[in-house]
């Protein structure tokens, strides 16, 4: 202020910024005139005032005047712990207004213009009032209601508490003293929040919102209880919240529903507690104290009197406007769009998630066609990752098909940790099962038994739980499988001593079956004794022997074979044993064995169907056997 400005104009020059139509006691509502602090402080007072004035000319009684103003938060513990600092304080802003009979709270946007909640208190009934240097003023009536409102500017928290002395030595009093205003006609509307319907102001009845009913709406979906309070921007944000929630919760349920286990059922229902049930029971709460706030409106236009106002029957009256705004009913379609959607995604995923958790059980149990199949169809339809991959890789490993599965896992890429821990795990006792396995073997055929009992026992508690995987299981199984592999053609006289002694020792061993006898057939085949071969093959069933040991008991009993005839039923014989069964042999093994097989078809006189890519090395075969 320069030396030619008095107060008084400066003051004058305020109150026209604020319009002088507005009764205002300058002297209290600019009270410091110098300094820049106070300056701008009354200019942003003003220009509020401004903002306000056509509201508070309705809203002054006769002879009331304005003694002071500021901006602030009505500070409530619930909202800013529910909904967040920030939507707290936006539906939270408000205008304060003292006059020389009661102060008032108006709820503004952030460029200080009037919202929907009007309250008040009267000066009387206020017991005191009091500021802290953490920015919080209070306020406590003589019902002992307490207010209390946030940032406000220290020079104004301090002008409220002059201005307002209260009653601290007032007697508590059970009628309630903060009232609510009509957001139009801004008159006194008598009882809770929601407890009338519309105005009783004859020149009003403007319809009122229900708390209950907002409530309610957010129970069903939160945010829609919001913005039928008109709070717009929080209620979308949280609707759109809400329904992304929804659609995980969603996922949950259709996964659990789809594959029945407890696990997933434990799942959606720790989803559903979480995402569905608990923010419903918060934001009912929070919703239903938002809207006893103050009165929202459900239009701002007059309602003309209805027959139980003693109107008279006439022509149709004007409804009053929806209880939403026009944009938010697009945004509830885009919202059940996205719901129906997510349920679906999400049901047919899961049913093909659980395709794939079926293909991993079938493969786990040696149904590997079948497995394959459906692991084909859904990865036909684009639904598997590289974490089903090693699943179903896994699967097939366990199952004893180790190239399916050594043909997914090649060029896996990125998976997920479980499942890679899975695989490498099985890997890691797989290698050291067959390191112990090989160093047993090796100690078998040296005659070192206790050794090798020690890595036979180790390799076979693994390779135990892979029940159809095309593994020694017990002692005996490794043993045998020595001994058979001994006598393969050519036969060795070394081998072949070891082999009498390794069939020796498995007799001695439970879990005996078909293939000592192939092996005992076989030895006495290359020795220089005789066996009732056909007694022998009659208590052989080549049912329950894999491709190897039917191979070997056709090479015995062709050493025993009389005539042409017999040798051609071998033959036979040979060439319909499937060529896929070789497929589950090492590949190491496989074209050996399909050469054998050749070698028996030629000896039976088969040869022009022996396959073109076996023929050189099973006429090599044939030839060396004589």
């Amino acid at each position: 202020m320069t030396k030619s400005e008095d107060p008084a104009t400066v003051r004058a020059g305020w109150h026209e910024t604020v319009g002088s139509d507005l009764p205002l006691d300058l002297d209290s509502v600019f009270q410091e005139t110098d300094g820049y602090f106070a300056r701008r402080a009354n200019e942003r007072r003003a220009k509020l005032l401004r903002e306000l004035s056509s509201l508070l000319v309705t809203a002054l009684e006769p002879s009331e005047a304005i003694r002071f103003a500021s901006r602030g938060y009505l500070y409530s513990t619930m909202e800013f712990l529910l909904s967040g600092h920030v939507a707290a304080m936006q539906t939270n802003q408000v205008a304060l207004i003292l006059t020389d009979r009661r102060l008032l709270w108006l709820q503004v946007d952030s460029k200080g213009r009037p919202k929907d909640l009007k309250n008040q208190v009267r000066l009387e009934r206020i017991r005191r009032v009091s500021g802290s240097w953490t920015g919080q003023w209070t306020l406590e009536t003589v019902s002992r209601e307490k207010l209390g409102f946030n940032s406000i500017p220290r020079a104004d928290r301090k002008a409220l508490v002059a201005l307002i002395p209260g009653s601290p030595n007032a007697q508590r009093e059970a009628a309630k003293s903060v009232e609510h205003l009509c957001p139009v006609c801004i008159r006194v509307v008598l009882g809770p929040v929601g407890s009338i319907e519309k105005c009783p102001n004859p020149a009003c009845r403007i319809p009122f919102r229900s708390p209950k009913k907002a409530a309610w709406l957010s129970a069903l979906v939160p945010g829609v209880g919001d913005l039928y309070l008109r709070h717009f921007a929080f209620g979308a944000l949280e609707f759109v919240g809400s329904i992304a929630v929804l659609c995980v919760a969603l996922f949950a349920v259709a996964t659990a529903l789809v594959r029945r286990d407890s696990e997933s059922f434990v799942m959606a229902a720790i989803l559903g507690g979480f995402l569905v049930a608990l923010p419903r029971i918060l934001d009912f709460a929070l919703t239903l104290h938002m809207g006893r706030k103050g009165i929202v409106p459900l239009t701002t236009t007059p309602a003309q009197a209805s027959i139980e106002d003693g109107a008279p029957i006439g022509p149709s009256r004007v409804r009053p406007l929806p209880a939403f705004p026009a944009w938010s009913w697009a945004l509830f379609v885009l919202g059940a769009v996205a719901v129906v959607a997510t349920s679906w995604y999400s049901y047919t995923d899961a049913r093909l998630r659980n395709r794939i958790v079926e293909a991993c059980r079938l493969a786990e149990i040696g149904r590997i066609a079948e497995a394959t199949n459906i692991y084909g169809e859904v990865e036909a339809r684009g639904r598997v990752d590289t974490s089903d991959r090693g699943r179903f890789a896994l699967a097939l490993w366990e199952g004893g098909d180790f190239d399916g599965g050594d043909r997914l896992v090649e060029g896996l890429g990125t998976i997920d940790n479980p499942v890679a821990d899975r695989l490498n795990a099985f890997l890691a006792r797989q290698e050291e099962a067959v390191r112990d396995l090989g160093e047993g073997r090796k100690d078998l055929f040296e005659g070192s038994n206790e050794a090798a009992w020690v890595k036979v026992d180790r390799a076979i508690s693994v390779f135990s739980t892979l029940e159809t995987a095309p593994l020694p299981k017990s002692r005996h199984d490794v043993v045998i499988e020595l001994a058979g592999e001994l006598l393969g053609p050519p036969i060795v006289p070394e081998d072949l001593a070891v082999a009498e002694r390794l069939t020796e020792l498995a007799g001695t061993l439970p879990g005996a079956d078909g293939r000592i006898e192939i092996a005992r057939l076989r030895i006495r085949a290359s020795g220089a004794g005789t066996v009732d071969a056909k007694a022998a093959v009659a208590r052989i069933d080549p049912a329950r022997l894999d491709v190897l040991w039917r191979l070997l008991a056709l090479e015995a009993r062709a050493a025993f074979a009389e005539g042409d005839a017999e040798a051609a039923a071998i033959a036979r014989e040979a060439e319909a044993v499937s060529l896929d069964q070789f497929r589950l042999l090492a590949d190491s093994y496989r074209a050996y064995s399909r050469a054998r097989r050749g070698a028996l078809m030629i000896f039976g006189g088969r040869t022009g169907q022996v396959p073109a890519a076996d023929l050189e090395a099973a006429t090599k075969l044939a030839g060396g056997q004589g």
